[in-house]
């Protein structure tokens, strides 16, 4: 142990001696060596040592063969003494001249250290080593250049490698489809042309189109019926050909690549019409022709639109064009039922606007109500049962109408029906003269007798309208009639020419007069019952017009009373006689002269639409002779009157 000890003070003394030399050859500066700290041999793992260079392998050797055993549990580092020995010698370890025996192939504590450092560093750091002691920073960058170096050949083998890899089996796709690969919905991924053809092939063989038909009929056409064959044809190479062989990597992730070949195969058209026409769907006895939704007459006498007959006649074209479509885009079931066109269709639906236009409009006519209140105070409603009728069907095309001409002609015959019951019109009257006893004398119409013309536009605008009312009675003539007016009215007796003018039933004025002269048929005074047309003041009346200018004259009056057509009374001044039979030879040419001062006053006190009768002994007219007036319209121009003197 002394001996370890000692050379352990002379390791330690000749360190601190090369030190010395050290520092001596970099003269008297203070600037110290750089030194390792590292612990001394033969002491614990608390005590460090100092050396300025690193010890060459020649004495680390030699100290390895100089130092002892490692100290035994309890010794103290640096003497090898027990440590409840106090350094006496007390103990086998610490005894004087002791030497330990050093293990083979055991290392010294320091070397131990180090190698454990190196070990748990590599661990910590994935293997990467720390700087060599005493290594310089030159060395230690040439070192881990050559480590880098390495590192990144093995890197770029490696990755060599794989683009290697992937270009060979990319390659390997030349001849065959990518993964997830499909034409025409088949899976033909890692085949070649020839197979994914064989595929394709199969199926046309093997293909089959299910038809269904409105009814429910359903048939099956094969390939055999319709001598469809497969054509092969280079697109499916192209696709090949075409395909992302470089992308391999995506179709094997999942990545589909989907192709369509649009003419691999062929079929015969002729076969296919031929196969189709002979089906029982397009057999005569089993079609049932389409019928369109129509009005109907209900058994209330009102109208609706009854739904229309689909039917199951089939459009041939159209059939033909979605099996041949279906065929093309390899279909596996056709429902004709639903092919837009396929069948024949009806032409009008129970949805139609028009359709239910018309019934509405028939509807709300024929519910319309016509009451017409009659003569005697009856009524008379016409409603449903008698307006259901005016609306026909055309027996041809089954059309129903209800034209306006219709209506007013119906409506037309209901009131002259009404006025041909009703009717109670006269044109003469019997009338009471006062020196010629009862005459009969044509007058104006007058009784009963209504304006069928009228009476049938207030029926025929309710029913257009399709307003329901009730239709009071008019009237085309005045209901009665008296010559006499209550007393007041003028009598010209053409017999005794004299004419009297009554007022309230007392005469008012009684003077002689001359009519037309009466030999003359054409220039005779007519009797009949008249009125008071107009009254006019210093007028001139004449002849302006006669064809023969020997005729034409012109006469001046004071008043004027025109009472029908161009007949009336006048002041007559250029006459001298008044009465008597003067009008036989003497008379006008129809109008009635009287003295001018009697004229006047008649003038003065008559008014407008007062009755004129004129009569004659004998008077006897019979029933329709019309003559006579209870209004006046003036013609256009005005009226021209004629008169002698």
């Amino acid at each position: 142990m002394e001996k370890t000890g000692r050379s352990d003070n002379s390791t330690q003394n000749n360190a601190k001696r090369q030190g010395e030399r050290g520092r001596a050859s970099f003269g008297s500066s203070d600037r110290a060596w750089p030194t390792l700290k590292l612990p001394p041999s033969g002491t614990g793992s608390g005590e460090t040592g100092e050396t300025e260079r690193m010890p060459s392998k020649r004495e680390e050797t030699e100290r390895e063969r100089g130092e002892s055993q490692r100290p035994r549990r309890g010794s103290s580092p640096r003497t090898g003494r027990r440590a409840g020995g106090a350094g006496d010698g007390s103990g086998k370890s610490g005894a004087p001249g002791h030497k330990p025996k050093a293990k083979r192939g055991s290392l010294s504590p320091q070397r131990r250290r180090v190698k454990k450092a190196d070990a748990g560093h590599g661990r910590r750091s994935g293997g990467r080593k720390k700087n060599v002691p005493g290594e310089s920073r030159e060395q230690a960058r040439a070192r881990k250049l050559r480590l880098l170096k390495r590192r990144l050949i093995a890197a770029g083998a490696v990755l060599v490698g794989v683009i290697l890899w992937y270009c060979l089996v990319a390659n390997s796709y030349r001849s065959r489809f990518l993964p997830h690969t499909y034409i025409n919905g088949y899976d033909v991924s890692r085949m070649s042309v020839a197979d994914a053809e064989d595929i394709l092939r199969r199926t046309v063989e093997n293909y089959s189109l299910e038809l269904a038909f409105r009814g429910g009929e359903m048939d099956t056409l094969t390939s055999e019926d319709v001598d469809l064959t497969y054509v092969s044809s280079n697109e499916v190479e192209k696709i090949l050909s075409g395909q992302n062989r470089a992308g391999w990597i995506r179709n094997f992730f999942g990545v589909h690549s989907n192709y369509s070949v649009s003419t691999s195969f062929k079929f015969d058209t002729d076969r296919m019409r031929a196969y189709l026409e002979g089906l029982p769907a397009f057999q005569a006895e089993n079609i049932t022709k389409p019928k369109s939704a129509a009005i109907v007459r209900l058994s209330d006498n009102t109208f609706r639109v009854a739904s229309e007959v689909e039917g199951n006649e089939p459009n041939e074209d159209a059939v033909f064009e979605a099996v041949d479509h279906a065929i093309n885009a390899s279909e596996a079931r056709l429902n004709l039922a639903a092919v837009e066109g396929a069948y024949v269709e009806p032409e009008l639906r129970i949805d139609d606007e028009d359709l239910n236009y018309t019934v509405e409009r028939f509807n709300s006519f024929v519910d319309t109500s016509i009451t017409i209140r009659r003569r005697d105070g009856s009524t008379r409603t016409y409603g449903r049962d008698d307006f259901v009728e005016w609306v026909s069907q055309d027996p041809d095309t089954g059309t129903w109408s209800l034209p306006k001409e219709r209506v007013y002609t119906k409506c037309w015959g209901i009131m002259q029906n009404i006025a041909d019951e009703d009717y109670d019109a006269h044109t003469v009257i019997e009338y009471e003269s006062r020196f010629n006893g009862k005459v009969v004398l044509p007058c104006a119409t007058y009784g009963y007798a209504i304006d069928v013309e009228k009476m049938t536009d207030l029926m025929n605008d309710a029913l257009l309208n399709r307003e329901s009312r009730e239709i009071e009675m008019v009237n085309s003539v005045n209901e009665t009639i008296d010559p006499k007016n209550g007393g007041t009215y003028v009598e010209v007796d053409v017999t005794n020419q004299l004419v009297t003018y009554y007022k309230n039933g007392e005469i008012y004025i009684e003077t002689p007069c001359v009519t037309g002269k009466e030999n003359d048929p054409e220039r005779r005074t007519p009797s009949g019952i008249y009125s008071i047309l107009d009254k006019q003041e210093d007028t001139v009346l004449g002849s302006f017009t006669a064809p023969d200018p020997g005729q034409r004259y012109e006469s001046h009056v004071d008043v004027w009373m025109p009472f029908f057509e161009s007949y009336g009374m006048h002041d007559a001044s250029w006459r001298e006689n008044f009465g008597g039979g003067w009008y036989w030879e003497y008379g006008s040419h129809g109008c009635v002269n009287l003295p001018p001062d009697d004229a006047k006053m008649i003038f003065k006190d008559i008014e407008i639409y007062t009755p004129v009768i004129v009569v004659r002994e004998g008077d006897n007219a019979p029933e329709g002779t019309k003559r006579g007036n209870t209004t006046w319209n003036p013609p256009d121009g005005g009226l021209h009157y004629s008169e002698d003197d």
